[in-house]
């Protein structure tokens, strides 16, 4: 029998090759480690969660079966008897940070590989703040894992993207910070003509419907769902 596979953690999140390491059951035993991590500081008097409503914030990105990853992420959460808020689309990254914020969830875990090629995805969990976790806390929860691994723990699931999670629109709440911190006003003038590439990313409805608002004239490449990229790296690098 071979030895159970590691997750480690890396800039707050754990990546691997779709279904050779990135595996719905290792997406659940990776999520009973931070709900365990996430309780523990729930029951801790000095911590920043303390007392706090326990509400996850769950996002992905346009990466394959990054939904369902979250929906599994999600039902694990919730036999832990915290409460989940799903983005109701794939969402950047700061978007779902800000929402951690704004909403003051206790923490937030969000299925994305980052500038990973397209073969890999991953799962990043960020706390209160909506900052990426710090090592401090990510070698908590892999000391979690191992633990779990030790006890041959497992989870029985509902049917791959089945299981029911509340969902909400992350978007208004961004978009009116967003408004605060940038002076609209100046680039309504200007009378915008802009190209935007979004790489089939998750940026599409975002960075595209901000320029609209301000009167730009948008013409948009790449806009459409596309697990692979186009057969592009997925950084916009040269």
């Amino acid at each position: 029998m071979s030895p159970p596979m590691t997750i480690k953690f890396g800039t707050s999140g754990w990546r691997g090759i779709i279904a050779r390491d990135f595996t719905f059951d290792n997406v659940c035993l990776a999520t009973q480690g931070i709900a365990d991590y996430l309780n523990s500081e729930l029951r801790t008097p000095n911590s920043e969660i303390h007392g706090r409503k326990p509400v996850v914030i769950l996002g992905y990105d346009t990466r394959f079966l990054g939904r369902e990853f979250s929906l599994a992420a999600a039902e694990v959460l919730a036999a832990n008897g915290l409460e989940r808020l799903l983005c109701n689309r794939d969402t950047p990254t700061p978007v779902i940070a800000h929402n951690i914020r704004h909403r003051k969830a206790i923490g937030g875990i969000n299925m994305t590989a980052s500038h990973n090629p397209p073969e890999y995805q991953g799962l990043k969990f960020s706390t209160s703040n909506g900052a990426p976790a710090t090592p401090e806390v990510t070698g908590q929860i892999e000391a979690n894992i191992v633990k779990l691994q030790a006890a041959g723990w497992s989870f029985k699931g509902a049917v791959i993207g089945m299981f029911q999670c509340q969902t909400f629109d992350p978007q208004p709440a961004y978009f009116k910070q967003l408004y605060k911190l940038i002076n609209f006003a100046v680039l309504k003038k200007a009378k915008l003509k802009v190209a935007v590439d979004l790489s089939y990313g998750t940026g599409h409805g975002y960075l595209d419907k901000l320029l609209e608002s301000v009167g730009a004239k948008v013409t948009v490449f790449h806009n459409e769902l596309n697990p692979l990229f186009g057969g592009h790296h997925p950084e916009p690098n040269a």
